[in-house]
């Protein structure tokens, strides 16, 4: 019985941060005590949870019937669901999208960095057919008791990707352009091409997106929820545009649900009343104003400070945010993962 796999030890007090209202992101590779245990311990202080449903490894922790079940865990997103329904916990379930160790590392579907490195464990957001596999296994998972569905990592890790075989004659077909191997340096030297690229690398991204919410819409009216990057190292959202591919504009009219993340590669919340807390505000004031046309919003940040928790709070309140989801434990590969995001060492 998979209930006996286990559950987080938090680096912080946990009551604390569920008292606060927040819920907290489960993924059993990072379990270390009963999850039954957990949730007899905290489930009258949780309203709401995220569970992974496919991992950063491209793998599902249900019975999926399109995604490779992992060996040991494939019953933790139906079980546990089911416990938290049984209780009266919310459940989100999460999907890593463009993040998968499966299909990241065949040829076909990984992302190749400008110079034509290839990159394991990160699918090219420009394959169509990777956009109707996650759409489907978005309605295998609508297909449990759940609040909706959050799509993780749904972005490009860095300017300089991808640059496979079909982006680079996509590309060049559109653009009319003789030289099929350029690179990031290439358009570099050429502004006008190197908006259009940009164009194309967000058509991408908000095309996976809108297949995956309609696909899933189709079946249950239920939410999907893209993540939103906030990184205040790449410029908010204008960095999010230029290194991830992500238009929050577009993406925003693909659904009436968004999930921002908050700093995740720099992990700075700033305190209230800094500049950098005025700052972050001011950036988030448009869709403040686009919550009272009907959009809601949501928060995710990663492994967060006792200190940091009256600040996420007080952004939640002024954005008039649903949720916050707490990662208290850094992701796997999480310096290499920062690295790569932020484009250091490039």
């Amino acid at each position: 019985m998979f209930i006996g796999c286990k559950a987080m030890i938090y680096t912080m007090d946990t009551r604390n941060l569920l008292v606060q209202g927040f819920g907290l992101l489960l993924d059993p590779a990072t379990l270390t005590i009963p999850v039954d245990e957990f949730l007899g311990k905290y489930g009258g202080y949780i309203d709401y949870i995220a569970l992974v449903a496919k991992s950063p490894e491209g793998v599902a922790y249900y019975p999926s019937n399109s995604a490779p079940r992992h060996t040991s865990f494939e019953g933790f997103f139906p079980v546990v669901s089911s416990i938290a329904n049984d209780i009266g916990i919310r459940v989100y379930a999460i999907i890593y999208t463009t993040t998968d160790g499966f299909l990241g590392n065949d040829p076909n579907f990984r992302m190749v960095r400008s110079g034509g490195v290839p990159v394991s464990g990160h699918v090219c957001p420009a394959q169509e057919t990777y956009w109707q596999y996650i759409a489907s296994l978005g309605v295998e998972v609508a297909s449990y008791d759940i609040e909706g569905i959050i799509l993780k990592d749904v972005v490009y890790p860095h300017e300089s990707y991808c640059f496979c075989d079909t982006c680079r004659q996509r590309f060049s077909l559109d653009m009319d352009l003789t030289d099929r191997e350029f690179g990031l340096e290439y358009l570099r030297r050429a502004p006008n091409l190197l908006a259009k690229w940009r164009e194309a690398r967000a058509k991408n991204i908000e095309d996976l997106v809108r297949i995956v919410v309609q696909t899933v819409q189709a079946e249950k009216r239920i939410e999907v929820l893209p993540e939103l990057v906030l990184e205040k190292q790449v410029g908010f959202a204008d960095g999010a545009y230029a290194f991830y591919g992500q238009n929050f504009a577009k993406l925003i009219e693909t659904t009436n649900h968004v999930l921002f993340s908050l700093n995740p590669w720099s992990q700075e919340i700033p305190a209230r009343g800094t500049p950098e807390y005025e700052e972050l505000l001011k950036m988030l004031e448009p869709y403040k104003e686009l919550t009272r046309s009907g959009l809601k919003t949501s928060l995710f940040v990663i492994q967060p400070s006792e200190s940091s928790l009256e600040t996420i709070e007080s952004i939640r309140v002024h954005l008039g945010s649903e949720a916050v989801i707490v990662q208290d434990t850094l992701p796997k590969d999480y310096l290499e993962k920062r690295s790569m995001f932020l484009g250091l060492g490039i």
